[in-house]
């Protein structure tokens, strides 16, 4: 098995590595450039508005998945900065 998603830094991988590690995790690579490309225009405030419209959607149509959330709390927080932790914990918030 390979490494566990909050051991690996995307910032110096190539492409290669992260199609790979998408692979690895079962992560559709094309469904992540799409979102990069669909929100790397907005500011802060426009993304976290648009994550607050997209969350209410999935908990009216029953999607949210909170083992996932969980898991992605997990994953993710070990590698923030305090700034970032802070602002993730206002996203979970929103997910709950």
């Amino acid at each position: 098995m390979g490494k566990k998603f909050s051991e690996i830094n995307l910032e110096n991988c190539s492409e290669e590595e992260v199609e790979k590690i998408a692979k690895e995790k079962n992560i559709n690579i094309d469904n992540i450039k799409d979102s990069i490309n669909k929100y790397s225009g907005l500011n802060y405030d426009e993304l976290l508005n648009e994550f607050i419209k997209l969350n209410k959607q999935k908990k009216i149509n029953g999607e949210t998945n909170y083992e996932e959330i969980e898991n992605l709390k997990n994953n993710l927080y070990p590698m923030l900065n305090d700034e970032q932790k802070q602002k993730f914990n206002e996203l979970i918030k929103y997910m709950m």
